[in-house]
């Protein structure tokens, strides 16, 4: 990331692992999402955007959390 970011006109996305940290900075976001599930039974998808700096990391990233609930259960990224 620290390369992208150096850069010239070059933006990126990219997956994360999940985290104790990142799971209690969502946990609010995933407790709405069930709710209104349960509330409409509609397919829901929310999206969550936070800064966050992992112990490694020399600077703060935006994180977009992508939470689903569906018949099938939540699917968090």
């Amino acid at each position: 990331m620290n390369w992208i970011e150096a850069q010239d006109h070059v933006s990126y996305v990219t997956g994360l692992t999940g985290n104790a940290k990142l799971e209690k900075l969502t946990q609010a976001h995933l407790d709405r999402a069930v709710k209104l599930y349960e509330q409409t039974t509609n397919d829901l998808r929310l999206y969550h955007s936070i800064y966050y700096q992992a112990g490694s990391w020399k600077v703060f990233r935006r994180v977009v959390a992508k939470i689903e609930a569906t018949a099938k259960g939540l699917n968090v990224r």
